[in-house]
């Protein structure tokens, strides 16, 4: 008989979770750039009231789908413009994709694998980081792994309301961002059917049945595209933004390499991203080693979805971490499936389960110092009362390590009361205090001290979607000679600017009246001599408020 989690314990553990979760929702203010810009675009639709046509500081807005947008909007008009209001539609759609992951390892396995990739895809690094700097992806890989777990059901019970709620799943991820949402499901299942030989599901009528589900869904984002920007706008989102950062048509490019996931995977689903690698590895094996025959019991839905989605977004000309973190649910049911191989075949390979927990362990051990140096020499955090927490989960983690304790417990455990140590950490403490730094809010909050005009303040060769949100204004860009041509129409304004803008200032006599400076640093690049603060000073930039008369 499998030894399994305890309820009990299961439930101490998601409630340690939500804590450290809802304290990122809370506490950590939003940041630019993506994240801030979402939230100042979803204020902007609930203020204009266009929820079809996206609109971003007055002017037509082409580069996410609406969906976030749309939530956001709903959100804050319950709860009203805060931190909480922007981040929780998308919290939703973790939990949503956590319990997604947990029935879809069931079903394809066991109970007990199901509960350990709900476990893993809740205590990975990106899904902590996430919750609290929201992306598209967020609710993207929610949707995306519901939709996948639902079609499977209706593969397996032929019923028609999973197939609707699949390709609802499905329509919501494509309003979120765009194909990817339908890729995944297709590579998935299309390397089950090909691998299996199940050539009747491919043909199936129900897949029409299903693309109409999606087009109707789909028709509100649609006609709003085509009413925005006419058929640019469909095609933009149906094709260009996506496959043209394959073929070429997208101009997004950066100089990455195809290995860019490869090594952004092993931060981002830390500390589980050995066992996932190989699992990954093992799963390939068998098959080779089967001859690539077809085997019923052969699971291959989320080796196909995770690997092609991998390998097709690592052939991008353009890519950013968090673009992989959608197939991370998947990752997180290899993963749980290969903890559960390394448990059961445990008396016949005990070298197996030593090296993984000895990999677990020591991954733990760095997470831990990495906490302390961060908490400790960079942003040391003055109250001991919040060293409580931490101190009480990193305690939980060597004492589940010790050998009196069962496989499964020794394998898991240490590592999930690391990160939820970690992330208490880096929520309550090391974030906050990192946002020192990140002006837009800083600058915000000045502004609202002083009661200074926000229709007389403008950025100059910089801006700040934090800074609009937390104004609760979209403040206007000028540029070079139109300061000279605002100043005449105002009289006096304020400027929003970096040492460019003071320059210019300096350099064309204009009037200063006041100028006050703040510390800046772009906080999502964080480079290690930053952290140390004995040579932070070096690279800090500066932003600053001037007060200018015509």
């Amino acid at each position: 008989m499998q030894i399994q989690f305890p309820s009990r314990l299961i439930i101490i553990i998601f409630s340690l979770l939500a804590i450290v979760y809802l304290i990122g929702i809370f506490v950590i203010e939003i940041i630019d750039i993506d994240s801030s810009q979402y939230a100042s675009i979803s204020l902007e639709m609930l203020r204009n009231g266009s929820y079809l046509e996206v609109i971003h500081r007055y002017k037509d807005y082409l580069d996410k789908p609406p969906f976030l947008f749309w939530i956001n909007t709903v959100s804050y008009r319950i709860f009203g413009l805060n931190e909480f209001s922007f981040r929780f539609p998308s919290f939703l759609f973790t939990i949503l994709g956590v319990f997604s992951t947990y029935k879809l390892g069931r079903l394809l396995y066991t109970y007990r694998v199901g509960i350990i990739s709900a476990i893993v895809l809740s205590t990975c690094q990106a899904w902590f980081l996430f919750n609290h700097d929201v992306r598209t992806d967020t609710i993207l890989a929610g949707a995306v792994i519901f939709s996948v777990w639902q079609i499977t059901l209706f593969l397996r019970k032929n019923k028609l309301l999973h197939l609707f709620l699949g390709f609802t799943g499905v329509a919501i991820a494509m309003m979120e961002k765009g194909p990817i949402g339908l890729i995944v499901p297709v590579l998935a299942f299309g390397s089950e059917f090909f691998f299996k030989r199940e050539w009747k599901n491919i043909f199936r009528w129900e897949w029409l049945l299903a693309l109409l589900i999606l087009a109707v869904l789909l028709a509100p984002m649609t006609y709003g595209l085509y009413l925005q920007f006419g058929w640019e706008g469909p095609e933009f989102f149906y094709w260009t933004q996506s496959f043209g950062r394959i073929t070429g048509e997208n101009v997004w490019k950066d100089d990455s390499t195809v290995f860019y996931f490869t090594h952004t995977f092993l931060w981002a689903f830390w500390p589980w991203m050995f066992l996932a690698y190989f699992g990954v590895g093992q799963k390939f094996w068998n098959i080779f080693k089967d001859k690539f025959r077809s085997i019923k019991e052969t699971e291959v839905i989320t080796l196909g979805g995770f690997v092609l989605t991998f390998i097709s977004l690592s052939t991008s000309n353009f890519k950013l971490p968090h673009y992989i973190f959608v197939v991370f649910p998947l990752a997180a049911i290899i993963t749980a499936h290969t903890i559960d191989r390394i448990l059961s075949n445990l008396p016949e390979n005990p070298k197996l389960f030593k090296i993984f927990f000895q990999v677990q362990f020591w991954s733990c051990v760095i997470l831990m110092i990495f906490a302390l140096l961060l908490n400790i020499g960079s942003f040391p955090m003055t109250n001991l009362l919040f060293w409580i927490f931490p101190i009480v989960m990193f305690g939980l983690a060597f004492y589940f390590a010790r050998k009196e304790f069962s496989s499964l417990y020794r394998l898991v455990l240490p590592s999930v009361f690391t990160l939820i140590g970690l992330n208490f950490l880096m929520n309550i403490n090391f974030y906050p205090q990192l946002n020192q730094y990140h002006t837009g809010t800083v600058i915000a909050e000045y502004v609202k001290k002083q009661d200074l005009p926000n229709d007389k303040i403008y950025f100059y060769d910089v801006g700040s979607h934090a800074f609009d949100f937390y104004t609760r204004f979209h403040h206007l860009d000028i540029k070079g000679g139109e300061l000279s041509e605002v100043l005449e129409q105002e009289g006096d304004i304020w400027i929003y600017t970096n040492t460019v803008g003071e320059k210019y200032v300096e350099e064309n006599n204009i009037e200063v009246l006041e100028k006050v400076k703040f510390d800046h640093f772009h906080v999502t690049s964080l480079k290690i001599p930053f952290l140390i603060p004995s040579t932070r000073e070096k690279y800090i930039d500066k932003r600053m408020l001037i007060h200018i008369k015509s």
